[in-house]
């Protein structure tokens, strides 16, 4: 309840004071309401590939006519994104595409069962990775397992026919060239080097792969997307 009417007067001028105003498609409030922020025009669409990325700036023509530009980041997440509004010079997500799958976990040691597996679904099939599909199938893990390392190469023990009894030791491989997919799998995916590692712990054999090229296949990575985008008709600037 007001105390009088002059304060009810007094409540109702200032409302209709208070207007907003568009100045060079800005919206300002007048009294002292101030600048009025814009509620973004677009919701994100998020999709699942590339081609889908691409189809949709080609079918979408109104998400388009506002110069937009592609941007990777970092983690190669790609979003269409629109020219910023004058107002606060911030563009709108319009569109967005990950990449979903599960990569290798470089830097850790896993059985050798593991490694075998990981290998087989999480890189591309070369010759280096059918070496060492090979030397980990026949490494032995029976506890008379022994392993060298003079801190440049590695040998342990394989085993020769099907005797268990049968051993051989053999040299590992160091530095290895492989082509994990880190990436869409609509890419070339990006050929890096990595140091294979094999240790032993309460009497059973683990294996690692280091990654040595942490940096450098990123930027090769986001120029492989870029590829494929190109190759897809998106002629769009696009970032990375």
């Amino acid at each position: 309840m007001y105390s009088n009417e002059s304060d009810a007067s007094a409540i109702i001028a200032a409302a209709r004071e208070n207007q907003v105003v568009e100045i060079d498609g800005v919206s300002y409030g007048t009294g002292n309401f101030g600048r009025i922020k814009n509620i973004p025009s677009f919701e994100t669409i998020e999709l699942t590939s590339l081609e889908a990325f691409a189809n949709f700036i080609t079918e979408e023509p109104q998400a388009v006519l506002d110069e937009p530009i592609v941007v990777i980041n970092e983690n190669h997440v790609v979003r269409l994104l629109n020219t910023p509004k004058q107002e606060n010079l911030k563009r709108d997500n319009l569109a967005t595409v990950r990449n979903s799958l599960e990569s290798f976990n470089f830097n850790h040691y896993m059985s050798i069962e593991d490694m075998i597996i990981q290998l087989q679904t999480k890189f591309i099939i070369t010759d280096t990775v059918k070496r060492l599909l090979t030397i980990l199938s026949s490494v032995s893990t029976t506890q008379d397992i022994s392993i060298k390392d003079n801190g440049t190469s590695q040998s342990t023990n394989i085993k020769r026919g099907i005797s268990a009894a049968s051993l051989e030791e053999v040299e590992l491989p160091n530095i290895v060239k492989l082509q994990p997919i880190r990436i869409f799998t609509e890419c070339d995916q990006v050929e890096s080097r990595f140091l294979f590692r094999i240790k032993q712990k309460d009497e059973i054999p683990y294996v690692s792969l280091m990654d040595v090229d942490p940096t450098e296949w990123k930027i090769k990575a986001s120029k492989s997307i870029l590829n494929k985008m190109r190759e897809l008709g998106i002629l769009l600037p696009i970032y990375y």
